[in-house]
């Protein structure tokens, strides 16, 4: 296994999506049968982009995150649109493993990436209206 890989998932710096990056891009594994964990947040996006630095050479590999099914197909389109957004927001560097930063622009822009995923990909997923709020359930 990469050193760096081995350091990345021994550290706290880890999440769904940023594992997701790393199953695929390593060895083409999807953790669910609904395909891998698009990242939900600014701070689940900055754990994705702290392991590419940490693994450069996947940074012009994102493209190939669509073959990881699930939302990943919209996002890893949009994947440098959603990366630029995040960056400007942060000062042009992504924050260290830290909780006192912001990026609310970026967030509304993953919200509506989400939503344009979801209504492209509505065939494989189930939603349920709970008054108020809508839970979507892959489709398995």
């Amino acid at each position: 296994m990469d050193k760096r890989i081995a350091e990345w998932l021994a550290s706290r710096d880890t999440g769904a999506s940023s594992k997701a990056i790393m199953l695929w891009l390593s060895a083409g594994v999807v953790e669910s049968d609904w395909g891998a964990s698009t990242p939900s947040d600014p701070g689940d996006l900055a754990r994705c982009l702290r392991l590419l630095d940490r693994v450069p050479e996947w940074k012009a590999r994102m493209a190939e995150m669509a073959g990881a099914g699930g939302l990943w197909p919209t996002f890893a389109r949009r994947w440098d649109e959603i990366t630029t957004s995040f960056l400007s927001e942060v000062g042009g560097s992504v924050p260290a493993y830290r909780s006192d930063w912001s990026a609310p622009k970026t967030y509304a822009l993953m919200k509506a990436i989400h939503a344009e995923a979801y209504a492209a990909d509505r065939p494989n997923f189930t939603e349920v209206d709970l008054g108020g709020a809508t839970v979507r359930f892959a489709k398995i």
